[in-house]
């Protein structure tokens, strides 16, 4: 049972003598992963309107604050031959790409510090960004212009823009993303922000 002597510490676990139960950590993580994984459910329709408007491949993305790098939650893909692939379940860096960008530069100032100082900015392409200095005016940016879009920085060729969708409490929840293969989407780009920035706002309920 000493195994689970550091769970009992972190508070996943209560001991009772020879006995465990689940304490309070486990049930607020299981309450984080199921309110993660509903958004699917919540936002499909805002997901499948910016794909059937661009007729590109459209997503949602999440934080993994475990690995430090963001999942998909739902993707609907491109019908179009030469297209931006896209799967449920698929993750990125969050230094190199939009939706990793977007997520990271809403999270709280603490979480961006350790994560800029600590994290391995390995050169995905050679478009990739390894300046930590950068990458802070990045986020700054972000912030500012309501969304990022990378281009061929962990996919040679291809682009993404992505936007923040936020929670009633201004909490950002997820990150709408919009990808395409590089020439298209440089071809439509002020279309495709408008379009990305305008379904994001409306899934959190904001304005246009």
């Amino acid at each position: 049972m000493n195994s689970l002597k550091p769970l009992v510490l972190e508070g996943f676990l209560i001991a009772e003598g020879n006995l465990y139960r689940l304490g309070p950590k486990a049930f607020r993580l299981a309450a984080d992963v199921s309110s993660a994984w509903s958004l699917p459910r919540t936002l499909r329709g805002y997901i499948s309107s910016l794909a059937a408007h661009s007729q590109e491949t459209a997503a949602l993305a999440v934080m993994d604050f475990e690995m430090r790098r963001f999942v998909y939650i739902d993707a609907i893909e491109s019908p179009q031959p030469v297209r931006y692939a896209s799967r449920i379940g698929m993750s990125g860096p969050l230094y190199a790409t939009a939706a990793g960008r977007v997520l990271l530069a809403y999270q709280p100032q603490d979480f961006q510090d350790s994560f800029i100082d600590n994290a391995k900015l390995t050169p995905i392409t050679p478009q990739t960004n390894t300046d930590r200095a950068m990458l802070r005016r990045q986020l700054a940016e972000v912030r500012e212009q309501g969304y990022w879009l990378s281009i061929g920085e962990a996919v040679a060729g291809s682009a993404a823009v992505a936007a923040p969708v936020f929670g009633p409490d201004g909490a950002i929840l997820a990150a709408l993303s919009l990808g395409a293969p590089q020439e298209r989407l440089e071809k439509n780009r002020d279309a495709y922000v408008r379009a990305v920035i305008r379904t994001a706002r409306h899934a959190s309920g904001l304005p246009d």
